[in-house]
């Protein structure tokens, strides 16, 4: 069976570039920011920040390994969440163009 990651580390970097979903989170201060001014949109909209609170949590995938010890299980989970948003980015690219692989044989 064709192994897909053969596949994907063999493309070209510029083709790597192009389907890295790029990803940013906002600081407590970008997140504030809005309702500092009264002159703001959202504070003339009549919106107040009431409070504001950070916090990390661990990722689910790391929380069920650490409590069932079942790397396996904990794979299949951390697979299952990347497919849900993945799919859609493999059905709509280049993926068949560049490999001769179709994506609905890889996607399920």
């Amino acid at each position: 069976m064709l192994n897909p990651f053969s596949i994907i580390f063999s493309l070209l970097q510029n083709e790597i570039k192009e389907m890295t979903l790029p990803e940013y989170f906002r600081t407590q201060e970008e997140l504030t920011k809005p309702f500092e001014s009264d002159e703001s949109p959202v504070r003339k909209a009549g919106l107040t920040l009431v409070s504001m609170e950070i916090k990390e949590f661990p990722l689910p995938e790391t929380k069920l390994f650490q409590e069932t010890g079942d790397a396996k299980l904990a794979a299949r989970f951390m697979t299952e969440q990347t497919r849900a948003w993945s799919n859609s980015s493999f059905s709509s690219s280049k993926w068949e163009e560049l490999t001769n692989v179709t994506s609905s044989s890889l996607i399920y």
